[in-house]
């Protein structure tokens, strides 16, 4: 595989241990002579290493073991004394292996896989001389070069999403019963009745919300189990079961609604992403959504655009920089005659300047927004790690690829601004990195999900 020198990446392990156990999405680590993607690295003191790309090397040594994974994506385990990569199925793979620090930093690269550190905010990872703070951001190899990018951090269904669903479930109880009952139920269904129920999809789609549909059940104290049939991020097709709901006859009628409205919600998007993702196959484009969500339900829509196959924007306004075009129209007005390129050198300032500063987050990603290729021209100088194209013709775009691979490779551009399921291929294939997509949270049609009573109720 393709991917950046060995000496380009480095780890450190975790000093604070009082962090919650996070993961990288993608880490590299060299294996005798060649570079290899981890997958799921561990951003905790633990040093284990969780599945490591091994294309076509070692096969016969697990098959000859017994192994019955021979598969080329293994599970390795990095903590053995002599540091050697082995499969947790037969031990077999005894490869040495490093992570390698830049030259000139004054560690030892061989040899020794992860370092200890002392960095206040846990493992770190230098990218093209800089070091970056894993925390907000994943890496992976640059197709334009030797060094890796930085990428923004992936929405998982984690603590932060399921706090944010619960915040979410209690105004819709709130809606739905303020401080009384569901009197249709209470008037209709004994206190006693049992009963389940189907959850069915009425039409073909992409599944999302499930995991929060369990977050729901638990938060709204009811009487109901949920038996599912399917995982989030998983096609259903029409007249599917989904999953089975169970118990007090009253709750299943009462939570029925918001039951649904999340599961329809966050499937549509996770639908409308996938089409997008379908749309661009083949190019080098990434499907990215934006912040033009729903108040509040950012973090949930944005991991149903992940569920859909699609990449996440920065989640919000702390978690990376965007120089957009009203922070532009205030600049030039404080600064009338100087190139934009100086507007990035002054966040690239800002952040170096804040260093020691807790409550500043370092290293961030720093994009701008332009609207014309003289702009971008004049940012590219300047180093940014993303340029926004907004509103440009896909003749435009096409010319901004080439003025950047000539100019500026590591440089990613991302195109936004008239993007519809219509005009995406064209746009895909003017190659560009990235293409953002509002539609996908902002315009996503609810996926049509059902819900039929199987049982009837019984006291």
């Amino acid at each position: 595989m393709t991917g950046p020198k060995a000496d380009d990446v480095s780890c450190r392990r975790l000093s604070d241990t009082r962090q919650q156990r996070q993961f990288l999405p993608w880490c590299f680590v060299q294996v005798d002579t060649k570079l290899y993607r981890l997958r799921h690295f561990p951003l905790d003191v633990n040093p284990s290493i969780r599945q490591v790309d091994l294309p076509q090397h070692g096969r016969s040594d697990h098959q000859a073991a017994g192994c019955d994974d021979a598969s080329d994506d293994k599970l390795i385990d990095a903590t053995q004394p002599d540091n050697r990569l082995t499969c947790h199925g037969c031990h077999a793979l005894p490869v040495t292996w490093s992570v390698s620090y830049p030259a000139g930093n004054g560690r030892n690269s061989s040899g020794g896989g992860q370092k200890s550190g002392t960095g206040s905010r846990g493992r770190w990872l230098r990218l093209g001389g800089r070091e970056t703070n894993a925390w907000f951001g994943i890496i992976r190899a640059n197709p334009h070069g030797e060094n890796p990018l930085k990428d923004f951090a992936t929405v998982e269904w984690d603590a932060e999403s399921e706090e944010d669903c619960r915040q979410i479930v209690r105004l819709a109880i709130r809606e739905e019963l303020h401080r009384g009952y569901d009197w249709t139920t209470v008037a209709m269904v004994p206190a006693e009745s049992r009963g389940a129920a189907d959850v069915v999809a009425r039409q073909a789609g992409v599944l999302s919300g499930l995991a929060a549909a369990k977050v729901l059940l638990e938060a709204s104290n009811v009487d109901v189990t949920l038996q599912a049939f399917f995982a989030d991020g998983q096609p259903v097709q029409a007249s599917q079961k989904i999953a089975t709901i169970s118990g007090s006859a009253r709750d299943l009628l009462t939570m029925e609604r918001t039951l649904l409205n999340l599961l329809g919600r966050m499937s549509g998007i996770a639908t409308l992403a996938s089409r997008y993702v379908a749309a661009v196959a083949g190019t080098r484009a990434r499907i990215y959504d934006t912040r033009k969500t729903t108040p509040g339900w950012r973090r949930l829509e944005k991991y149903a655009v992940k569920c859909g196959g699609g990449h996440n924007h920065r989640t919000g306004l702390y978690d990376a920089i965007l120089v957009k075009d009203n922070h532009l129209a205030h600049w030039r007005k404080v600064h009338p005659h100087q190139p934009l390129g100086n507007a990035v050198e002054q966040c690239r300032r800002f952040l170096a300047e804040t260093a020691s500063q807790q409550y500043v987050i370092q290293n961030l990603i720093v994009e701008i927004e332009v609207d014309t290729l003289e702009q971008l021209r004049e940012v590219l100088a300047a180093d940014p790690d993303i340029v926004l194209l907004d509103n440009m013709s896909c003749e435009q775009l096409a010319t901004a690829v080439q003025m950047r691979n000539t100019l500026r490779p590591q440089t990613e551009l991302e195109a936004s601004g008239g993007v519809s399921l219509e005009t995406i291929a064209a746009i895909a294939a003017t190659g560009v990195d990235r293409i953002s997509v509002g539609a996908l949270t902002h315009s996503a049609k609810c996926l049509d999900i059902g819900l039929d009573w199987c049982e009837a109720p019984m006291a």
